[in-house]
């Protein structure tokens, strides 16, 4: 996991911050589907720092959002779960590998499935609606957003980060 220095835990800090505004406030929030950004700060904690910083910065992010925020059917673990393997995704597909759009692809379109089908399954162990009720619009918001989410982490990627000088050692 290596050292924590200063400005790693400061930009770390800003990621799982900038993941709570963008998934408590800034996301549409319906009962068995969001849609918003909430997926970039994630990724790019896991692009950044790797899987393990990924899955602590997720899991800080999730327990800090419900604590802060708390949804109108209380704390459920499994979302946690998820965000956790969300974040350690997306950091062994894309930390210190080439950051090609094939690569991105993959991570965003595993990061989907994984949150697609264990969210359901939490959705439907906490809401007790059936799973085929809810699976076509959260199928359909998911299809919808992987184009989104790649070409947006690609330029954050690419672009941004890319000309950024982040050295955290």
């Amino acid at each position: 996991m290596g050292t924590m220095n200063v400005k790693k835990l400061v930009m770390i800090s800003l990621f799982i911050a900038l993941q709570i505004i963008l998934t408590r406030m800034l996301a549409i929030n319906l009962p068995t589907i969001r849609i918003g950004f909430q997926f970039l700060p994630l990724a790019l904690t896991g692009v950044l720092f790797g899987p393990i910083y990924g899955a602590i910065a997720a899991t800080a992010a999730n327990l800090i959002g419900v604590f802060l925020f708390p949804p109108p059917q209380g704390f459920f673990p499994g979302f946690t779960l998820t965000a956790a393997i969300s974040g350690a995704v997306y950091g062994l597909f894309l930390y210190e590998k080439s950051k090609k759009i094939f690569n991105i692809s993959l991570s965003v379109i595993s990061v989907s499935l994984i949150q697609l089908i264990l969210n359901t399954v939490w959705l439907y162990m906490m809401l007790d609606v059936g799973i085929m009720v809810m699976l076509p619009g959260r199928v359909t918001t998911t299809l919808m957003m992987i184009p989104v989410q790649i070409s947006t982490l690609s330029f954050f990627c690419n672009v941004i980060v890319a000309r950024l000088n982040l050295n955290y050692d």
